[in-house]
């Protein structure tokens, strides 16, 4: 499924930034975009690649892959249900 959700790149980076602050918040999700070779997070698809890069790096980045996970889930619900 690749349906746009809106804002899904900067709600990514508020919640970066609220467990790594701004700027290492920031850091880490363009270090994570390059990795998985993506421009910026567009669709539910872009944050769950994110989330589960995230994810593999453990520690507080695992932590913070989970809690974007949960955010691709709920957003993924949302558009099946307005569909």
């Amino acid at each position: 499924m690749t349906e746009r959700a809106e804002d899904l790149g900067a709600v990514a980076e508020r919640k970066l930034a609220r467990v790594f602050g701004a700027e290492r918040g920031a850091a880490l999700l363009r270090a994570v975009l390059e990795e998985l070779r993506l421009d910026a997070v567009r669709t539910v698809d872009d944050l769950e690649q994110v989330a589960a890069a995230l994810e593999k790096r453990g520690g507080f980045e695992a932590t913070a892959g989970t809690m974007l996970s949960v955010l691709a889930a709920t957003q993924r619900l949302h558009l099946t249900k307005t569909a």
